[in-house]
């Protein structure tokens, strides 16, 4: 069942999804930090977003996607808010207890993704894909496909003409192009300098057109 994302009941599930698809990557903040860290940055993410659609199944929330669609300046407040006085001195003051190496990892990130922003096209109305991602036991089933209908047809409803997805080729990338999307933005990507030492990453921005919706691919299941 895909249904709305409700911050309150599923951020408990969403942060196993979260860890089940991101570890690779983040696993110095999930293994050297307390849970808490992670959470935030959910909840984060799911305030700016407010067009954000959970995946059940066996009663359990198994995928997330947490997408912004045109939000209103109040979604787009309390993001910011939370970011710059709860996650922010949190991160600071060490109150997530992260090791020195998930602190210098968290750095890095932050330092590292600079280039999603600055080279992100940017068009108002404005839609974009913030976090995606489907449990590792439930991937090849078609969720997140599902997902991703339910978020587009949001986008298509309100007549936003394109939505766009960060992303990189340390992640699952190719459900992007599978699905429809178009690389528009490609370039070198240095956020996982500790977690992949020595390994050349790159960093993709996709794009979508949603007015083109009865010609989108269905693209294979993740």
């Amino acid at each position: 069942m895909i249904r709305p994302f409700r911050l309150a009941d599923d951020l408990e599930e969403a942060y196993r999804v979260f860890i089940s698809g991101f570890y690779h990557v983040y696993w110095p903040l999930f293994n050297e930090a307390a849970p808490s860290l992670g959470k935030d940055f959910l909840r984060i993410c799911a305030l700016i977003g407010s067009r954000s659609f959970s995946a059940e199944a066996d009663g359990r929330v198994v995928g997330i996607l947490l997408g912004a669609a045109q939000p209103k300046w109040k979604y787009v407040r309390a993001g910011i808010a939370e970011a710059i006085f709860r996650f922010g001195p949190k991160a600071i003051f060490n109150r997530y207890q992260m090791s020195p190496f998930a602190r210098k990892h968290l750095r890095r990130l932050f330092y590292g993704y600079r280039p999603h922003f600055f080279k992100h096209p940017f068009h108002f109305p404005w839609a974009e894909i913030i976090l995606f991602a489907v449990h590792e036991d439930f991937r090849h089933r078609g969720l997140g496909q599902k997902l991703m209908d339910a978020f587009l047809d949001i986008v298509s409803h309100k007549a936003i003409p394109q939505a766009t997805v960060c992303t990189d080729t340390k992640m699952s990338w190719k459900f992007y192009p599978a699905y429809g999307f178009t690389r528009v933005r490609e370039f070198p990507l240095t956020a996982y300098k500790y977690t992949h030492p020595g390994e050349e990453v790159s960093g993709y921005i996709y794009a979508i057109e949603t007015q083109a919706d009865s010609s989108r691919k269905k693209g294979e299941k993740t």
